[in-house]
């Protein structure tokens, strides 16, 4: 891997820069992952093709990776790492098909013995590595193992998750990605932008082909299934928590709206704010944070939805929660993330801003208990 030190501000933002660094890597997606700065600065520039006009495509035609191909091209590498990192294509491939059992039959660098990877070995395991690109990589065995124990999320909790450029969720990545995990839910718990993007270009179905539905027989959610199970619920949040229900499969086939129609307001009436902060996320140097509104009847249940992880720092009933949600997304700075659901709802800020936050939303909770005890007090005078 070459070593790179830190640039200074604005260094990326000269062509001949971008370009000198460019020199040092034959594919793109090898620029792309060692170097985003300088991929996205040679975006802003709009010299991204230029820049890499010496790459090699690294594509093959439609087609050509059939089974035979892909068991083929696997029998050069020794590792599955090995395989990834230079021929993707066949790997994407092999892991969306499963046909990755047969295709690394040969392959036995990087296994322990049956038993080692247990859920304690591969936290441990975990520990060595900032991002879950880097476990997969660089320790195959472990991180596959813990995949399909499901024990994924924990032993990634302390890791960085990494925001991409735009246009990151090609097809084959889209289909790389959803290869590590069982479930749909699965999958959108783990990496929300990946199945937006899946969804968005109508990959979904190829993407999710392999998994399997914890509850249900693989077919199960069809459209006129899921249009039944929603009739049960009155609001999308009741349907969205329902263990077992079909919307994690309405949500990723773009039939959530249609399910929901018959929904009042799609929501019950949300009465609380909260703010929570977004694990390990910084933009302008500054913590991100998740603005939002709920219902006090729901506790932290959606909020531990979108993010296991995150660290509530205010949930509280105020008097208008719309007016309230408004204001604090006044303040901060926006990270314009892309691709995720809510996404227009982050906000970075700093200790002083955070603070602003906190006190607006508890000057108006305590507004609203005031009015509310002026009221009853007026009612029991006029009683």
């Amino acid at each position: 891997m070459i070593s790179k030190e830190k640039k200074p501000k604005g260094y990326w933002n000269n062509k001949a820069n971008c370009m000198a660094d460019a020199a040092l890597y034959s594919t793109r997606s090898q620029w792309i992952k060692a170097s985003p700065s300088a991929y996205n600065g040679a975006r802003r520039l709009k010299c991204v093709d230029e820049c890499c006009a010496h790459m090699i495509a690294g594509k093959k035609p439609n087609g050509t990776w059939n089974r035979t191909a892909c068991i083929a091209d696997a029998k050069k590498y020794s590792t599955q790492k090995e395989w990834r990192k230079v021929s993707g294509s066949g790997y994407s491939t092999a892991a969306a098909n499963k046909w990755m059992d047969v295709c690394c039959a040969h392959m036995t660098a990087g296994k322990k013995a049956n038993g080692t990877w247990t859920k304690r070995a591969c936290m441990k395991d975990a520990k060595r590595f900032n991002t879950r690109t880097e476990w997969r990589d660089e320790s195959v065995s472990a991180y596959t193992i813990a995949r399909r124990s499901r024990w994924l999320h924990e032993c990634c909790a302390h890791m960085e998750r990494l925001i991409n450029p735009n246009g990151h969720w090609t097809k084959s990545k889209c289909i790389e990605d959803a290869a590590q995990y069982g479930t749909v839910s699965e999958w959108m718990r783990a990496d929300g932008a990946a199945i937006d993007a899946a969804r968005a270009n109508g990959w979904i179905e190829v993407c999710c082909a392999h998994m399997i539905s914890p509850h249900v027989p693989r077919g199960h959610w069809s459209k006129a299934n899921c249009l039944k199970d929603a009739a049960q619920y009155q609001t999308i949040t009741d349907w969205k928590l329902a263990p077992g229900s079909g919307y994690d499969a309405a949500y990723a086939n773009g039939w959530k709206d249609e399910c929901c129609a018959h929904m009042v307001d799609g929501h019950r009436a949300s009465d609380s704010v909260y703010i929570w902060k977004a694990v390990r996320e910084f933009f302008n140097g500054k913590p991100v944070y998740k603005f939002g509104v709920t219902g006090s009847q729901w506790g932290d249940s959606r909020i531990k939805r979108v993010s296991k992880d995150a660290e509530i720092v205010v949930l509280q009933q105020v008097g208008n929660c719309r007016e309230v949600e408004k204001l604090l997304l006044s303040l901060g700075d926006d990270p314009k993330f892309v691709e995720g659901d809510g996404r227009t709802e982050y906000r970075a800020l700093s200790k002083a801003e955070l603070a602003e936050a906190i006190d607006l939303v508890m000057s108006d909770a305590v507004e609203t208990e005031l009015e509310a005890n002026e009221a009853k007090m007026g009612k029991g005078e006029n009683a």
